[in-house]
């Protein structure tokens, strides 16, 4: 239960209140109230059948508390199908009837003059509510362990979300960034035959620039002479142009999001141009861009942009962490936004990305949430905005056309009437008071 977000409170050793074991969650939740049961494997299994005084008492204690959720652990279950068709999140309800009319039948005293006083719908809401876990213990650890190794349930309370301080002061900088001047021109292009999306896209390069396989046509914010290679190749000689508004605001939906993808790929062209190396999310849709640590030559142990790191050896490991970004594009109401969210990523040499089970290791060390984030991510934020906006590099200079019609500006000064905590102090007091 720790590996999913819960502090042990009561231990019926302990406090001898009948219950095997309470459990409240770190964060948010139910509370829960555990039972196990323990059956060796030369011992026969346990059946609902075997336990109804024990499930006629939790019912009870159910109706009367229902806060709580109720857990059942089994180590050898016998009646298998049964415990199936009675506790899962939609009992077959035929078979709990003729359960609990069981309950009625055979409990006596007064347990039994309280079911009395309940209704079978009532009773399949309990069985709703309650998990049984029929693991036996060495199948409990290895989910704990992998709870515990993906870090899917860790408890970061910095992490969590808390009710805004509402007093009015709030000025909210979004990680937004409205593209106010966008490239004039689409270029479209017949390709050869043969050229198919995977073919095409399976080259890196071609992930990385503003160009799209659409339609049966290549469309780019570059013109033949700036094309990569690996896009010009897929290319069959005619060229004709269309503006970038005209393309973005058809009103099909497949155009809107082709017109995002160009503006996508046109910042990680730029971003490559810069020095910066581009990848992928793992689930391919979101670009990921950090900086080396060396541009080609010997490198110090840090690489700076202005006054902030966003690339540095790490002190007690051998790899070079890096302060990245992925960037997503967003339209509202007609227009485009840069959407820029800082991220912690790691690299063996200052370029290739570690393992990513080597990632969360070094993650639980480097665990930025120990620390204030407003300031700190919207440093991050503006440092690549530096390096990413045409308007405030001298790479610029020289640059295909498209880059240098690109103007960005972040979307901030927002009035607000809430804010988030002003320091570490005032966000661990709301942490202490959830």
């Amino acid at each position: 239960m720790d590996s999913r977000g819960y502090i042990c409170t009561d231990r019926a050793e302990v406090s001898g209140s009948g219950t095997d074991l309470k459990f409240k969650p770190k964060v948010s939740g139910r509370p829960i109230i555990a039972e196990a049961k323990h059956r060796g494997q030369n011992q026969q299994g346990l059946s609902p059948k075997k336990y109804k005084e024990g499930f006629a008492e939790y019912f009870i204690r159910w109706v009367e508390n229902p806060e709580y959720e109720f857990h059942f652990f089994i180590s050898n279950e016998a009646n298998g199908q049964l415990w199936r068709r009675l506790f899962r999140q939609d009992p077959d309800s035929e078979t709990v009837r003729e359960y609990f009319e069981e309950l009625q039948e055979d409990i006596a005293g007064e347990t039994g003059e309280e079911l009395s006083k309940y209704t079978v719908e009532t009773f399949e809401d309990f069985a709703a509510d309650t998990t049984v876990w029929n693991w036996d213990y060495v199948e409990l650890v290895r989910e704990a362990d992998r709870a515990e190794r993906t870090g899917d349930l860790d408890y970061e309370p910095y992490l969590t979300p808390y009710s805004p301080i509402k007093d009015g002061q709030g000025k909210l900088h979004t990680n937004f960034f409205e593209v106010t001047n966008l490239p004039s021109t689409v270029y479209r292009f017949a390709v050869q035959d043969g050229v198919s999306p995977s073919s095409f896209y399976g080259r890196q390069m071609n992930r990385h620039a503003p160009v799209a396989l659409y339609e049966g046509m290549l469309y780019s914010l570059l013109p033949q002479e700036d094309l990569p290679d690996a896009a010009a190749d897929a290319t069959d000689g005619g060229e004709d142009q269309l503006s970038f508004v005209e393309f973005s605001d058809r009103s099909d939906d497949d155009s809107k999001n082709w017109a995002k993808s160009l503006l996508e790929g046109l910042l990680a062209f730029y971003a490559r141009e810069n020095g910066a190396v581009v990848g992928e999310r793992h689930d391919g849709r979101v670009t990921l861009i950090y900086m080396p640590l060396s541009d080609g030559g010997n490198h110090g142990k840090e690489r700076k942009v202005g006054r902030r790191w966003l690339a540095k050896e790490a002190d007690r490991h051998p790899v070079v962490r890096h302060r990245a970004i992925e960037v997503d594009v967003k339209r509202f109401a007609g227009r485009y936004y840069y959407a820029f969210s800082p991220k912690q990523e790691f690299t063996e040499d200052g370029r290739t990305l570690v393992d990513p089970a080597y990632k969360d290791k070094l993650s639980d060390d480097f665990s930025q949430s120990r620390y204030p984030q407003n300031a700190r991510k919207r440093g991050n934020i503006e440092a690549w905005a530096e390096v990413l906006d045409p308007q405030e590099s001298l790479m610029a200079y020289g640059a295909a056309k498209p880059i240098q019609e690109l103007e960005f500006e972040q979307v901030r000064d927002i009035e607000t009437n809430c804010r988030p905590p002003s320091d570490g102090d005032e966000r661990t007091e709301l942490i202490e008071r959830q």
